[in-house]
């Protein structure tokens, strides 16, 4: 089995300065921002497959952060949308968020890559300087960030 690089087959895309009142206006502009690069077909499928995700168990991790994630027929390109909200938002009962990490992979990606980023992200959001940084950071310096911390994973099985 070969190994490879998550950060060479997954792509970021940093979506900041979301002005939203809700969840579901905070994952619609990150949805919108997918379909715009082209990497997923079909905005209404791909948010149904996300809310799917989010009716078997909340996706708040703590620290004012989001992880919706979806393997979806609708994805095109594996992606972490990064989201950074302009005001805190209820996530789910009490709990707010400012930052979102939307996972969406294709389907049919093989190796449980899904679990292989999120495990990646939940190497790098445990620590608080990196949120720290996550908090201020361009959108070229997060993506710079997430490569840097981003591990090799045997992805193809």
């Amino acid at each position: 089995m070969d190994q490879v690089d998550v950060k060479n087959i997954v792509s970021i895309l940093p979506v900041f300065g979301i002005d939203a009142s809700d969840k579901d206006e905070a994952l619609t502009q990150m949805i919108k921002a997918l379909k715009h690069r082209d990497y997923i077909t079909d905005e209404t499928g791909f948010k149904d497959d996300i809310y799917h995700r989010e009716k078997e168990m909340a996706t708040y991790i703590g620290h004012g952060i989001g992880l919706p994630h979806s393997q979806s027929k609708y994805v095109i390109h594996p992606t972490v949308v990064v989201g950074r909200l302009n005001q805190p938002i209820v996530w789910s009962g009490d709990d707010q968020v400012t930052l979102v990490f939307m996972i969406a992979v294709p389907r049919e990606a093989r190796g449980n890559l899904h679990l292989k980023i999120l495990a990646n992200l939940s190497r790098m959001l445990i620590h608080d300087d990196f949120r720290e940084q996550l908090a201020t950071a361009s959108p070229e310096q997060v993506i710079a960030m997430m490569d840097r911390h981003m591990v090799r994973s045997n992805v193809n099985g």
